[in-house]
């Protein structure tokens, strides 16, 4: 307890008792001011006052200069004498009272009043002097906005009172004072609107102030601490703001604002989850971009907690997610890096931590510029060094970046905090330690309550009249309701009918349909084989082939990291290398491979299998059991087969276009310029009824007149199967017309010569469609294709003027003629030669007639080979194109 606490009693009519026992109180206190005024004849007077608490200018001017005037004093002996007289006549001070507590007095002198005590009189006169020096109104440094009022509270709560007070004028604005600290005795009000404040959170705010005993308060945030709700949660539970314009609009939503002298942030109680996401300016820009900030905000809060957790989840135990290019650079840019991708991280957080801390106590002229160069040059030096890697640099500046966008400092601050126990998570559980952390994060907030109001409200629980606030920032015309969870009483803010509309009376619709719940299961398996990125080797492609005794060899692409961009420097400039193993079966010989390797080979990236021709011949069921038992395979991986020699040969040739050859390869199957076959498609084929699987096909051309070299390489037809066995190859041609027979074609040139050597025409085909009709019904099938095909001509080295019609008629019939015979062809060979169904006949009558092909199922080979199949091209040819009249002729010698 203090001096003035031990005050108490009376004032006597002895002045000089009552001085005396001032003066013991305020012992050893030597900005304290006795001043005596006496006159013969007359009362003494005194005037005390603390010289450092009030303006000594309002002193002289409206206490001392009337007490001291001629006729002023009042005769010794006057019993009508008394403070009366003195206060109502002589003191020109804006407010005065009567006093005979002492500890009143005490008090009152510490908040910057003067006091005028006569002999004679047990009362004493208390001024309104205070003056203690006080900064101008400017705009806060922490909530800075392009719109909006400029002004900010400042540490004299009387000006903030007044602040307010300008911005409501209405006498439903209540301001309750009370004085919190047995030292200190600070101004602590309480501020609502009555009759829109609910009773019973204005009685709850009341409560948890006045029961707080601390021996003083210097600032707002000493009562933040002891009024929350939950004081060990990492989001806070009172709103804290610089701005009188969002204490005002608070408060008219129902919510009670805490004022503290000496202090400039406001708390505003209750908080959600949302109004740590919202700004004052988004109330004072046009709804459109208010509400596409608010969803920015809204994602980048996200990226704040989750974006480095992400990226170690998925660099240590997820690799497979993320594309092969991009998985590359970054193993490449961590080919130096000896910490694990968790440490990394976090490392770079609190050095980033670190940095935001020493910009926040530098002087303001150096702390921004010694942020920005710090970060600058340690993460420049730190890649250099081989001590981070650039994309941990890049994901730690964004998320920093992330957290700026939050407008509430001390709502971002706790997202700072949440970071660090996700990335112990995602290190340690990966992506299942991620969902963890997010459902924890998302029951506690559920669990939240800021003095009782639910911290997701009104979206937790759903108060559809609340939502146009939250999610959008709508109209404020819109805005006709105040927040259901704080105002319960006048909650109309705006009558209807204000909506900008030049056509009123017209029905208009005021509300679409509620958003419908998103529910994600997570189900997620592999998060306990934590492996860094840099501890894998990615196997790009694969090939297998036979050796001379009949044993599997399997070869392997696999990337080298650092050669390729963003990896470091010095490293061997060839992008790739090939190693081999042998072995009974597939998965000997990848066992055999595993223990050359230093790294876990890693599979999720491969783009093509590549199967030699010897091997496809003798049957891969083996090689496909492997990858149909494996669920680390991507099932859109192509398969091809190596035509002549070894599948080996086509890893070990380089390609210019691309760092690593097999991603070349898949880029060419993926234009579907050939036959693209991928693991899924040759799975179904393979292991379905009535149709037989097919594959691409692709070759080495030899570098040169040297066989032995090899060159490029080059996609070279398909090759048919039997179930698992290779049983025939078809040429680029042959292939054209299975894919059409296939409906597959697209974009795709066919030519033709005119009958009696006129010449050749072309024609684009841009869409083409194809049609199949069976005919089980006697002891022969037969099947009927329409092949239909859109485009225009492309070539024309004929005579014809292709620019008329008779003449499109005749290059048109002789298009279908080559057509026709182009996939009668292919389907007479596969039918003939190879026994192979293809084009799945065997399934279209499967499906369409099913007790038909129950009876012919078991013979269905025979049958189909005993098939009669008719083709028919229909071509619809646009326009000439660019072919028009031939150039090398005279123009004579056309043919109109």
């Amino acid at each position: 307890m203090g001096t003035e606490g031990a005050a108490g009693g009376k004032l006597t009519e002895s002045l000089e008792q009552n001085e005396a026992s001032l003066r013991d109180i305020f012992k050893d206190c030597s900005d304290m001011v006795f001043r005596s005024l006496a006159r013969t004849g007359e009362a003494r007077l005194a005037v005390i006052y603390i010289s450092s608490l009030v303006d000594e200018t309002i002193v002289d001017e409206h206490i001392l200069r009337p007490l001291t005037a001629r006729g002023a004093f009042p005769a010794a002996g006057r019993e009508t004498v008394g403070a009366e007289p003195l206060g109502i006549q002589l003191i020109t001070a804006g407010s005065a009272k009567l006093s005979s507590d002492v500890g009143e007095i005490v008090r009152q002198l510490l908040n910057g009043q003067a006091l005028v005590l006569q002999d004679g009189d047990c009362e004493g006169l208390l001024a309104k002097a205070d003056g203690v020096k006080q900064r101008s109104l400017e705009e806060p440094s922490s909530e800075p906005v392009i719109r909006g009022p400029r002004d900010g509270f400042i540490e004299r709560i009387s000006t903030n009172m007044g602040l307010l007070r300008n911005r409501l004028k209405t006498p439903r604005l209540k301001l309750e004072s009370v004085a919190i600290g047995e030292l200190s005795r600070t101004d602590v009000v309480l501020a609502y609107i009555a009759g829109i404040a609910a009773d019973s959170l204005v009685g709850e705010v009341r409560e948890r102030v006045r029961r707080i005993r601390i021996d003083g308060v210097m600032d707002s945030g000493y009562l933040e601490e002891f009024i929350e709700d939950l004081p060990y949660s990492p989001f806070p539970q009172t709103h804290s703001t610089e701005r009188p314009d969002v204490v005002a609009a608070e408060l008219l939503e129902g919510k009670v604002a805490i004022l503290v002298d000496n202090s400039p942030f406001a708390l505003i109680v209750p908080m959600t989850f949302w109004t740590g996401l919202q700004a004052s300016e988004d109330y004072y820009t046009r709804w459109p971009v208010a509400t596409f900030v608010r969803w920015v905000r809204f994602l980048f809060i996200f990226i704040a907690i989750f974006a480095p957790s992400l990226y170690v989840a998925i660099t240590t135990f997820h690799q497979e997610m993320i594309p092969t290019n991009l998985v590359l650079s970054i193993a490449s840019a961590r080919e130096a890096v000896p910490f694990p991708a968790l440490f990394e991280a976090l490392l770079m957080e609190i050095v980033f931590e670190a940095l935001r801390e020493a910009g926040i106590r530098l002087p303001k002229q150096i702390g921004q510029a010694i942020s920005i160069v710090g970060a600058l040059v340690i993460g420049q030096a730190a890649v250099q060094a081989g001590i981070i890697s650039a994309p941990v640099v890049i994901i730690v500046s964004i998320t920093g970046i992330a957290t700026f966008t939050i407008p509430r400092y001390s709502f971002a601050s706790g997202v700072r905090l949440l970071r660090f126990p996700m990335l112990f998570l995602a290190g340690t559980l990966g992506l299942y330690g991620i969902v963890l952390g997010f459902l924890c994060i998302v029951l506690h907030l559920v669990s939240l309550r800021s003095f009782g109001v639910p911290y997701l409200a009104p979206l937790g629980p759903i108060q559809s009249k609340s939502l146009k606030d939250i999610l959008i920032r709508a109209p404020i015309w819109a805005k006709r309701h105040r927040p259901q969870a704080t105002a319960t009483a006048d909650r109309v803010r705006e009558p209807a009918g204000q909506q900008p509309n030049p056509y009123r009376g017209e029905p208009v619709v005021r509300r679409a349909l509620q958003a419908s719940c998103l529910l994600s299961a997570c189900l997620l398996s592999g998060c306990w084989d934590r492996t860094e990125i840099n501890d894998l080797a990615f196997i790009t492609g694969s090939a297998f082939d036979l050796t001379d005794n009949g044993d599997y060899l399997l070869s392997l692409q696999i990337a080298i990291p650092s050669s390729t961009p963003g990896g470091a420097g010095g490293g061997p400039q060839q992008k790739f290398f090939v190693v081999s193993a042998a072995g009974k079966n597939a998965n000997e010989a990848f066992e055999k491979l595993q223990k050359k390797s230093s790294r876990k080979l890693f599979t999720a990236h491969r783009s093509v299998i590549l199967i030699g021709e010897a091997l496809g011949r003798r049957g891969i069921e083996g090689v496909i059991d492997v990858f149909a038992h494996d669920p680390r395979q991507r099932l859109r991986t192509y398969i091809m087969v190596v035509k002549g020699g070894q599948a080996k040969q086509l890893l070990q040739t380089k390609y210019p276009f691309d760092q690593v050859p097999m991603e070349a390869v898949k880029e060419m199957e993926g234009q579907r310029s050939e036959i693209a076959v991928n693991l899924r498609d040759f799975f179904i084929a393979s292991s379905s009824e009535g149709i037989d699987p097919v594959m691409g096909a692709i070759e080495v051309e030899p570098e040169g007149n040297d066989p032995a070299k090899n060159g490029m390489f080059k996609l070279a037809g398909s090759a048919v199967f039997k179930k698992t066995k290779m049983v025939g190859k078809l040429d680029e041609r042959e292939t054209d017309g299975l894919n059409w027979a296939t409906n597959h074609m697209k974009d795709k040139r066919i030519n033709a010569a005119l009958p009696g050597g006129q010449g050749n025409v072309g024609m684009l085909v841009t869409h083409a469609e194809r049609k199949i009709a069976a005919d089980a019904s006697g002891d022969r099938i037969r099947f009927k294709i329409l092949l239909q095909g859109k485009g225009a001509l492309f070539e024309n080295n004929t005579r014809l003027d292709v620019t008329r019609p008779k003449n499109i008629a005749i290059a048109k019939a002789a298009l279908e003629k080559s057509a026709r015979k182009q996939v009668a062809d292919v389907l007479l060979k596969l039918q003939k030669e190879y026994g192979a169904d293809v084009v799945g006949f065997g399934r279209l009558l499967h499906q369409n007639k099913p007790k038909r092909w129950k009876a012919i199922q078991s013979e269905w080979n025979r049958k189909f080979v005993e098939a009669e199949i008719a083709v028919d091209v229909r071509l619809d040819i646009s326009g000439a194109g660019m072919a028009g009249p031939p150039l090398q002729w005279n123009p004579k010698e056309i043919r109109k």
